[in-house]
């Protein structure tokens, strides 16, 4: 069970964010230390980084109760994003129904060029 754990990301098309920052969010489940430069570097591979600059706190956001604050696109790529953070050999993207266009136009350049930069092996649609 460890070794899954480890392993495989999972991102659902709800993701479950706390009533916390966008940074803790993102680093929640990360068992190591991460650097601001590898924060912003897989917001940007997911897509998040742009508009989470664009917020007065940046990554110091709070997101409300359940990513209230955020859009269910933004949700998602910062979810993504969290998953990128994890190294996992494996990423679930399940049923993820993009909540509007631009994110699904992202996203879907975010999961082509994830073997490159990651090497995970994407599952969409699961």
């Amino acid at each position: 069970m460890t070794w899954l754990r480890k392993n495989i990301g999972y991102v659902q098309q709800e993701p479950n964010l706390f009533g916390l920052t966008i940074r803790e969010n993102m680093l929640y489940g990360v068992d190591r230390d991460v650097s601001q430069d590898e924060l912003e570097a897989a917001s940007r591979d997911a897509h998040a980084h742009e508009f989470i600059e664009q917020m007065t706190d940046g990554y110091d956001t709070l997101v409300g109760e359940r990513g209230i604050q955020l859009s269910g696109g933004q949700r998602q790529r910062v979810a993504i994003a969290r998953a990128l953070l994890t190294n996992c050999k494996i990423l679930l993207l399940v049923s993820l129904v993009f909540v509007d266009s631009s994110c699904e136009f992202k996203c879907s350049i975010m999961v082509t060029s994830f073997e490159p930069l990651y090497k995970p092996n994407v599952l969409t649609n699961v």
